[in-house]
């Protein structure tokens, strides 16, 4: 029998199988209750028994613990050590034992690597054929995080699997391993089996153990408390400081939380120890795996430390899983990253928990009538909850460095706000419910007496740090006596709403120009059968704003517009319409809008008698950096903000969302090219969302109105009596005989705003003199040169003067005179004229040339006047027939054919130009894949094929055709047609010829489509100078008219190969030449008085919208993208600096960005 000696065990221990080898008193009853160092892990105790230790001639005597599981056959602790005047020599790794005046030493043996301990299998387990399954083991040490895992080889030869050896982290005497079956028959493990051995990888083991008493639940007399780090005693200090010192109340409170100030450590992530799990119920469905998402070098970068700081705080682990999901990483305002996993596959197939969330309503009530209040966050709450262990693997993830799995609950998740909930009612609300109430991962303590909240923060504290839960510091409030709450101010008064969500309407200002008195009064038409005398209260505003065209000029805002303002906006805040709570198991509806600058919602309910109430208003002013979205981007941030800000009223409910952008109305069920919007969208996950339904802008009045009304933003518009002062003002006095006046400063909300000071000739003066170059030339002036009143003018040709405008003023006058409202971006010949007519300084073409191209908005919205950019490349004629094929879809046709058609798939061979053509259907990727297989039996396999990058081309079908033809698929440029420009030429030469044959009867084109590729193959090609048959079968066809071919007579039959080989050789010469003359000529036509620009990379550049996905007015170019690969002369992958999106464009639709002054 070996002893292991812990200094850092409580007890001694034995295992119950040794002792029947050895001589033993009686074993006698122990009620002891140990647990493992943490403080939770049991460690249970069989009996006790009174051992004798002999050291050489010393016999000691100690009473031993007798256990089940033991990492060794006898462990000896610090009690044997005291009792019996043991020391221990670390240094000279030698055991000295007294008894009187004797004493033996002996040398201790600090190898442990030598000890081994069998790993079983806890289960029956079964490895079906030419899979890897995770098997749960057995193994007799309680915890430890580095054994070194052996395989029985033996096993491995007998049952033919496959062990690998690894490093073990060992938890409640359990562990998992991976077992592979490489054959082609299913392999049983009975329970029990001996798996192989573990031995320790450190100097030794340790088994630390503590009694009930010294566990965090027991009073505060029995615990020998650590001190808590500074950084936690300053957030204790934080979280206690408004509590007066005077009496012991606040002292109280501190060594409360000093007690639990373990809940408080967010530095070492912990998961929470809990009964109840999340489960991932999937039924019978199939297993859902996805490709990884692309990333760029800096987010495989985060990536992997994300990777890393997760699997070091146990939060997932390496999987094998047949399950996947894609990750991804958003940007925060901070800058640094959002890591989330993109379930939407998993969570369309998991059944759906209902388990109830408590309402606002009920919750709130609870809360009245009480005087202290502590309400705490739950730091990562969804990190710290358990998923079911066989449920782990559905949460599987893929990464540029391998597979991974949580152990903890993920966001984006079905079911996950559920089963959170339920966990934290089992744990902390049941039996609680007087003075704790839990609201996701909000937790709220409330009493009517200090020491009753003393009370109860202990005890719900004390259940927290029990199930290693961690809350937020800074999200915590303590013992306050008024608190926030799920938008709602609770104190000893009562609870009153906090009025958030009428806040966009009571601070909307009041109109001062018939725009926003007309965008007012019709946000309001939706609400027109549910305000009582609606058109009584609101006809002062309509008589000012129902004037014709002609009186517009005419409107005003009175004394009456300003009551009926007020009260419309009472009706919209106030019963009946306006409700705080939403009444239960009745559906919301949820309306949103966006518009250049800001977005808004309505979140509205309909109840059993089909009256409509509103819940909340909500408004929004969007970030610069928001801005600059697409229209798309905008209106899902709205859906998903609209959302999260009014999380606590839809939580609980199905809701039916209406946008006016129709093609978000799927955003929240399939995975889009927008990575942004993806992202948002995975965060829908918690919502009950019934549909979102398309709903015209026209209809959707009431958002549009909180999107587009300036709520909370300064309002400039020009009355009467301010026009007259700007008149006034910008009349030229006696003594200037020049002066250059900003434009009026108008204020538009869905325009930048650009405010000009006024310059006048005597700010001008005052400029000139702290210019070098002005002073310079006022000293030594020129013909052009006069000086007037200590001013600088510049004689023009027609003989005016302009003054010389000083550096300083430069941009200045530029953005007046470009990017003012007045100026409307116009180019820069106009923006030259108009300041050439006031102010002068040197180069200003070139200054003016410079501003404008290099302005944002014009790059973004003006239509490219001259050709597209990029020369062409000419793709070099192939050396032999089908060595290059081109294949696309022409269609649809206009109506379909009589037999049901609609396109026409066209495959062209780039050498002899030969076409093969069919009218089909359909233009999806079983017609393609149907296609290229028949063309292959006739034909051939063509050892390249050319198509666009249509999803009826690039999909896994028709790529696996290909693939199994050993022909090489090609993707042409997106939206860049002259890639695939054969196919496209044949296609223009087609479509007149059928119109032609078919002008008396149009549905019948698909019949005459073979009489028409037959006649284009029949005759002579402008580009080869050969017809396209001869030049693919080497002869020409046998036509109805052709006269009688003459006999020859060849020697031998091989000569007739010989002479044919050698024809075919010249006659392919021949037109490979011809094309390339062609092409030469082409080039020469196509590249003249067109531009070639070339980039560099990292050029930051825009990049054209095609018309199809843009509506009028977008913008038509979109970005700032940046250069980072160069496939060829004109073709360069581009990432999207914002988003991290990637694309593969042509240069023609690039235009550069130039960089303002």
């Amino acid at each position: 029998m070996r002893v292991l000696i812990d200094t850092g065990s409580t007890h001694s221990f034995i295992r119950a199988s040794i002792l029947g080898l050895i001589r033993h008193g009686p074993i006698q009853t122990n009620m002891i209750d140990l647990f493992m160092a943490d403080g939770h892990t049991p460690f249970p105790v069989l009996g006790e028994v009174s051992l004798n230790f002999n050291i050489k001639n010393i016999r000691t005597k100690n009473k031993v613990l007798v256990v089940k599981e033991l990492c060794c056959d006898c462990l000896v602790g610090i009690d044997w050590i005291r009792n019996n005047s043991v020391t221990l020599d670390i240094y000279n790794q030698q055991l000295t034992a007294r008894s009187g005046n004797r004493q033996a030493t002996v040398k201790l043996e600090t190898d442990m690597e030598s000890i081994s301990f069998p790993v079983r299998s806890i289960n029956k387990i079964m490895i079906p054929p030419y899979q890897q399954v995770i098997v749960k083991a057995h193994v007799p040490i309680s915890s430890s995080q580095k054994t070194l895992f052996t395989p029985r080889p033996h096993l491995e030869y007998n049952k033919s699997i496959e062990l690998p050896s690894a490093v073990l982290n060992i938890q409640h005497y359990t562990t998992y391993l991976t077992i592979s079956n490489p054959t082609n028959r299913r392999c049983i493990l009975a329970p029990n089996t001996r798996l192989g051995d573990v031995i320790q990888m450190g100097s030794a083991f340790t088994l630390s153990t503590i009694t009930r008493s010294m566990c965090p639940t027991s009073s505060p007399n029995n615990i020998i408390q650590t001190p808590p780090p500074e950084s936690i005693t300053s957030i204790i200090n934080n979280l206690t400081q408004h509590i007066p010192s005077l009496n012991d109340d606040q002292h109280k409170l501190r060594t409360i939380l000093t007690k639990y100030s373990a809940i408080f450590d967010t530095v070492n992530p912990r998961i929470a120890d809990t009964t109840s799990v999340h489960t991932i119920r999937t039924g019978d469905a199939a297993t859902q795996n996805s490709r990884a998402y692309p990333q760029n070098n800096e987010q495989r970068t985060e990536t992997e430390k994300i990777i890393d700081k997760m699997l070091h705080a146990k939060q997932i682990r390496p999987s094998i899983s047949p399950w996947s999901s894609p990750m991804l990483l958003a940007r925060k305002k901070d800058g640094s990253f959002r890591f989330v996993v993109d379930y939407r596959k998993l969570n369309a197939i998991t059944t759906k928990d209902a388990y109830p969330m408590p309402t606002i309503e009920e919750t709130l009530q609870k809360l009245g009538g009480n005087t202290f209040f502590t309400k705490m966050d739950l730091a990562s709450g969804y990190f710290q909850i358990p998923i079911r262990e066989e449920d782990k693997p559905k949460t599987a993830f893929t990464t540029g460095r391998g597979l991974y799995e949580f152990n903890v609950l993920p966001q984006g998740l079905r079911n996950a706000s559920a089963s959170f909930q339920r966990i934290m009612n089992t744990i902390l609300v049941n039996k609680r419910e007087s003075y704790c109430i839990v609201y996701m991962d909000d937790i709220l303590i409330f009493s009517k007496t200090f020491n009753d909240h003393l009370q109860h923060v202990e005890e719900i504290m004390g259940i927290l740090d029990k199930h290693r839960f961690t809350v937020s510091p800074a999200k915590c409030s303590m013992a306050q006596s008024s608190i926030d709450y799920l938008g709602h101010s609770i104190s000893g008064e009562g609870v009153t709403p906090l009025g958030d969500n009428m806040a966009p309407i009571l601070t909307m200002p009041e109109p001062r120009s018939l725009k926003e008195a007309n965008l007012f009064i019709g946000g309001l038409g939706f609400y027109r059968r549910f305000i009582k005398d609606f058109a009584k209260l609101a006809a002062p505003i309509y008589a000012v704003t129902n004037k014709s065209k002609a009186r517009r000029g005419e409107f005003y805002w009175g004394d009456k517009q300003s009551a009926a303002f007020q009260s419309l906006k009472k009706a919209l805040t106030s019963k009946p319409l306006f409700l705080h709570f939403p009444e239960p198991n009745q559906p919301l509806l949820l309306s949103t809008d966006a518009s250049d600058n800001r977005i808004g919602a309505v979140l509205k309910q309909k109840s059993a008698d089909n009256k409509l109430h509103v819940i909340s208003y909500f408004s929004q002013m969007l970030s610069t950096t928001q801005q600059r979205y697409s229209t798309i981007e905008k209106e899902a941030l709205a859906i998903h903000t609209a959302l999260e800000k009014l999380r606590p009223y839809v939580i609980n409910h199905e809701v039916t969302i209406e946008t006016d952008h129709c093609p978000l109305c799927n955003f929240h069920r399939r995975t889009t090219r927008n990575r942004r919007i993806d992202f948002w969208s995975i965060d829908l996950a918690d919502y009950n969302i019934k549909e979102i339904k398309y709903k015209k802008g026209s209809c959707n009045c009431d958002a549009d109105l909180l999107s587009r009304y300036p709520i909370n933003a300064s309002i400039g518009a020009i009355t009467r009596s301010m026009t007259r002062k700007v008149t006034t003002s910008s009349s030229p006095s006696p003594s200037s005989e020049v002066s250059i006046k900003s434009h009026p400063t108008l204020t538009d909300n869905n325009s930048p705003q650009v405010r000009i000071s006024p310059i006048d000739l005597s700010r001008i003066r005052e400029e000139q003199q702290h210019d070098d170059l002005i002073q310079e030339k006022m000293k030594k002036p020129d013909k052009y040169s006069i000086i007037k009143d200590g001013i600088l003018f510049r004689q023009c040709k027609n003989k005016s003067k302009v003054p010389f405008l000083p550096k300083s003023l430069i941009k200045e006058v530029l953005q007046a005179f470009h990017d003012h409202l007045s100026a409307a971006h116009f180019g820069r010949n106009r923006t030259y004229t108009n300041i050439t007519k006031r102010c002068y300084w040197p180069n200003m073409y070139l200054d003016i040339k410079n501003y404008v191209r290099s302005c944002d908005t014009c790059a973004r919205h003006n239509i490219p006047r001259n050709k597209p950019p990029g020369h062409l490349q000419s793709i070099p004629p192939p050396e032999g027939i089908f060595d290059l094929v081109g294949l696309d879809f022409w269609g649809p046709a206009s109506e379909p054919s009589t037999n049901g058609n609609k396109y026409i798939l066209v495959l062209t061979d780039y050498m002899s130009k030969f076409v093969i053509a069919r009218a089909t259907p359909h233009n999806n990727a079983q017609t393609v894949a149907e296609f290229i297989v028949e063309v292959a039996s006739t034909f051939g396999v063509p050892e390249q094929l050319l198509t666009d990058q249509g999803t009826h081309f690039n999909n896994e079908l028709v790529n696996t055709i290909a693939q199994l033809l050993g022909c090489h698929h090609t993707l042409s440029t997106a939206y860049h047609p002259q890639t695939n420009g054969q196919v496209e030429r044949w296609n223009a030469t087609m479509r007149p010829q059928l119109n032609k044959l078919t002008s008396q009867q149009p549905a019948d084109w698909d019949k005459y489509l073979s009489a028409v590729v037959s006649a284009y193959n029949n005759g002579k090609h402008d580009t080869t100078g050969i017809t396209p048959f001869e030049l693919m079968f080497g002869r020409n066809p046998s036509m109805v008219f052709d006269p009688t071919k003459p006999m020859v007579q060849l020697s031998k039959p091989s000569d007739y190969l010989v002479h044919m080989r050698t024809f075919r050789a010249i006659q392919i010469q021949s037109a490979r030449s011809n094309t390339q003359i062609q092409q030469v000529r082409m080039k020469q036509r196509y590249d003249k008085s067109r531009s070639n620009p070339r980039y560099d990379l990292n050029d930051l550049v825009l990049v054209r919208t095609p018309p199809p996905q843009r509506h009028k007015g977008a913008e038509i170019y979109q970005g700032p993208y940046r250069i980072i690969q160069l496939i060829h002369s004109n073709t360069y992958i581009v990432e999207q600096v914002h988003t991290g999106d990637q694309r593969r464009v042509h240069t023609s639709m690039l235009k550069p960005i130039f960089e303002r002054i």
